[in-house]
């Protein structure tokens, strides 16, 4: 004996009683949410490490030392 599907009209929708299949709600997947941290750390830690590079340059940019300053062009 096979189930027949009942249909109402309400208006403009329509609702459809019978067999339907749900969709199942999946678990988070922790694994990606891991990685994906992991990255981000790995980036901001990459980042620092340029600033702080620029950082050193820029000192040793603005530091005179002898050797310049007996060299140093006047204008």
């Amino acid at each position: 004996m096979s189930r027949q599907k009942e249909q109402r009209s309400y208006g403009i929708y329509t609702y459809e009683d019978g067999n339907t299949v749900r969709r199942l709600e999946t678990a988070p997947d922790y694994h990606e949410e891991r990685e994906k941290r992991k990255e981000e750390r790995r980036l901001s830690e990459q980042k620092r490490r340029r600033r702080r590079a620029a950082r050193r340059n820029r000192e040793r940019a603005l530091k005179m030392n002898a050797g310049y300053v007996a060299f140093y062009p006047y204008a």
